[in-house]
């Protein structure tokens, strides 16, 4: 027996426990399955050492699983022997009880013959609650589940018998698919009425409501009982007995007329009726205010005159890739400039799970990780490559963040492929209360820390940003200078699990000789006998060796471009007072053997 929560669940055994101690009937018709169970006097401790002249019984009486008892041979009614039972027909039967919203797989029971027997009718009690039933997403989780999970009950090649009591909340929900021979025609239904046809003379029943309303129940039912012939006139029922005798009804009819007085036309028609006049919407459905209060006024693509970075932000799935375009000032405020999916939906609405296009269409014989790469590296390329308006400038994306938080190898593959400095490693993190809060961090060598916000000092090119929630701005400039955001909701240390994705190195703060003259005169002598590298040197200083360079080559090409004098040591090797002079020895050494000098005195060589 299933029910639509764990909650009803429970009870559902309850009337049966019931039945089974109670009912004298029950007992003279079934002894052999009713007197052992009658026998544990409703406890559950004594049924593992129920048995009979020491054959155990093998019952079981819980709040949620009942196993009826192996009682053989002589043990058995003489009827049952009579007809040939050596075993008693109910041996080992069970009924057990869960809910939809539970775990329903694995539902078997082991025999004391070592014999597996599974679930061969199931019986459905409501299957749906009332926020399941608005819900539909969660009623086309409910119908998967049904159709796989509980009709797979019996086992691989086996059938199975399901029987379902229902009611009709919503227009569209699980109970109103189910009773449409169209959507559902494996299932053989039939929606069922309180009434099937009104009386004809609207005007007693009229009548008849307003000296209810005015005079109360018990002259109403004088007025019916005294004109009862006139007002059944043409009115049908499903259930002629059906009327609270007690409360002074004599018939269903008038029962369900005053039913639909106290629920209302729409409340009659969804509970007794199973014709809702409500409609099942979209879990997401925004309001017409909600929708007018977000929007900007700015046309899609256009960057306000305020703004000055450019980011965007690109969210991993299997089968999507959501992407958005934000413009941001320097207080933080931001506009979004565009938003969509790889690959477009073309519809205006819709869910990841029922996506019509998906990466592995788009990128087909790839597997799902080869969809996604093929399709993180396609919206990567185009808009790094991208430009957008703004005035009568055009603006570049500053940074780019791709969540890494599920397949961090795959997008850390694609900022070394075509992401470039650009690109960024992000990742959300949940901070729970038992965590130690921001304001108690500690700054560490290296780190920068600002109002709210810190970032370490990582190679190559992996930072962190963190920002608790309710802190109104961290400057733009930031932003853009991170490598890797890692986004907290009140930040503590959240590298532990986000460096080891992206391979890294350490640089500290540099410190400053105490003859600076000496030390670059070691340092190039360090370099020119290779001794140490740039990298090496760099790092002392606290910097990226390829940043350092790639800076100089841009300040020599603007130099050259702008036709200015281009510093000394950027423009010349050192000069010969620079460098020692060689000794007479040596000199003569390295003679070649023809030189000869000029009429100038110059040396030349062949």
């Amino acid at each position: 027996m299933i029910a639509g929560s764990q909650a009803n669940a429970r009870e559902l055994l309850r009337p049966t426990r019931t039945f089974i101690l109670e009912e004298p009937l029950l007992l003279e018709d079934f002894p052999e399955a009713i007197y052992p169970l009658r026998g544990l006097e409703n406890s559950s401790k004594r049924q593992l050492q129920q048995h009979i002249q020491g054959r155990l019984t093998h019952v079981h009486w819980g709040q949620d699983k009942m196993v009826f008892p192996s009682i053989e041979g002589e043990h058995l009614p003489r009827a049952l022997r009579e007809d040939g039972f050596e075993v008693s027909p109910s041996a080992g039967s069970i009924i057990s009880t869960t809910s939809l919203d539970s775990n329903l797989r694995g539902q078997q029971h082991t025999r004391p013959d070592r014999s597996i027997i599974r679930p061969s009718l199931v019986l459905l009690d409501d299957p749906q609650t009332r926020e399941s039933a608005m819900s539909a997403d969660q009623t086309r989780k409910r119908l998967n589940l049904i159709h796989g999970d509980v009709m797979g009950l019996a086992g691989p090649g086996e059938s199975i018998s399901a029987l379902m009591t229902c009611t009709v909340m919503y227009e569209g929900d699980l109970a109103d698919t189910l009773l449409d021979r169209e959507k559902s025609p494996e299932w053989e239904s039939e929606r069922t009425k309180l009434i099937y046809a009104w009386p004809v003379d609207t005007k007693s029943w009229d009548q008849y409501a307003e000296i209810r309303r005015t005079k109360g129940r018990e002259a109403a039912n004088a007025y019916y009982a005294a004109h009862r012939e006139v007002m059944d006139r043409g009115a049908s029922v499903g259930w002629p007995d059906r009327f609270d005798a007690k409360a002074g009804e004599i018939s269903a009819i008038q029962h369900a007329f005053n039913l639909r007085l106290k629920t209302g036309p729409d409340g009659f028609a969804t509970e007794y009726q199973n014709e809702p006049t409500l409609v099942q919407t979209a879990d997401s459905m925004l309001s017409v205010d909600q929708v007018v209060a977000k929007v900007s006024g700015h046309k899609r693509g256009e960057i306000p005159a305020a703004c000055t970075k450019l980011t965007m932000f690109v969210d991993v799935h299997d089968s999507l890739l959501y992407y958005m375009v934000c413009a941001w000032a320097e207080d933080f405020s931001g506009q979004i400039v565009e938003y969509g999916t790889l690959p477009q939906q073309n519809r205006s609405f819709f869910t990841r799970n029922d996506s019509l296009h998906t990466l592995g269409q788009l990128f087909p014989g790839r597997g799902v990780e080869g969809a996604i790469h093929a399709g993180l590296e396609k919206v990567v390329t185009e808009y790094l490559a991208k430009e957008w308006s703004r005035g009568g400038a055009l603006m570049r994306l500053d940074r780019l963040l791709v969540d890494s938080g599920y397949k961090p190898g795959i997008v850390a593959d694609v900022k070394r492929r075509c992401g470039g400095a650009v690109m960024m490693l992000s990742k959300g993190v949940g901070i729970r209360a038992t965590r130690r809060p921001f304001a108690a961090y500690t700054k560490r060598p290296g780190e920068t820390i600002g109002d709210h916000w810190y970032v370490p000092n990582v190679y190559p090119e992996l930072a962190a940003l963190k920002r608790p929630s309710g802190v109104a701005h961290a400057s733009a400039s930031a932003l853009a200078n991170a490598s890797v955001v890692v986004n907290v909701s009140a930040g503590v240390d959240v590298l532990e699990g986000v460096i080891p994705a992206v391979p890294h190195q350490w640089f500290w703060d540099g410190r400053e000789h105490i003859d600076p003259g000496k030390e670059a005169s070691a340092q190039a002598t360090r370099l020119a006998n290779n001794t140490t590298t740039l990298a090496t040197e760099y790092a002392k200083q606290g910097k990226d060796w390829e940043t350092e360079l790639r800076q100089r080559a841009r300040e020599v090409a603007l130099c050259r471009e702008l036709g200015l004098t281009l510093p000394l040591a950027l423009s010349a090797p050192p000069s010969p007072s620079q460098q020692p002079a060689p000794t007479p020895d040596d000199d003569d050494a390295d003679k070649p053997e023809n030189e000869e000098k000029d009429e100038n005195g110059s040396k030349q060589s062949e």
